[in-house]
């Protein structure tokens, strides 16, 4: 409320000063730069373990990062090609890929990008649950 009332009396000195108040059009360009999403993790956006999983080429299995990438790609209008990148690494812990970040190892895979999707820390939750179960002593 009180805003409200800050610009009316703005506007009412204004108006009996003589201040000139000039009307902004807002102009949007369109650009022919495809939009982009990263996905950074571990090996759930990497898709470890799934059909047509490897290493050297996480697009060939039907991974979340690579679903949500075809939905992503069928939400832009037809004369736009989305691009996709998965830079997840199966294993990968949250300070690993901090560092990767930091090192600017992925800036080349940032730069640009529209959205980044980040799934991490199921690497770092299994090496907790797995110290506490070594250190009951059970051996599996």
């Amino acid at each position: 409320m009180s805003l409200l009332m800050i610009a009316v009396i703005l506007l009412c000195c204004g108006s009996c000063s003589g201040i000139k108040l000039t009307k902004f059009v807002d102009v949007t360009e369109e650009t022919a730069v495809p939009p982009k999403i990263v996905f950074l993790g571990d090996s759930i956006a990497a898709g470890f373990g799934l059909e047509g999983y490897t290493a050297s080429d996480l697009y060939n299995c039907r991974s979340y990062a690579n679903i949500i990438g075809e939905m992503y790609d069928k939400e832009l209008p037809e004369d736009c090609t989305g691009v996709m990148v998965n830079k997840a690494v199966s294993g990968a812990t949250s300070s690993e890929l901090l560092e990767s970040i930091k090192s600017g190892e992925l800036d080349e895979a940032l730069a640009d990008s529209d959205a980044v999707v980040v799934s991490i820390g199921g690497n770092d939750l299994l090496s907790v649950l797995f110290g506490i179960i070594k250190d009951t002593g059970y051996n599996y």
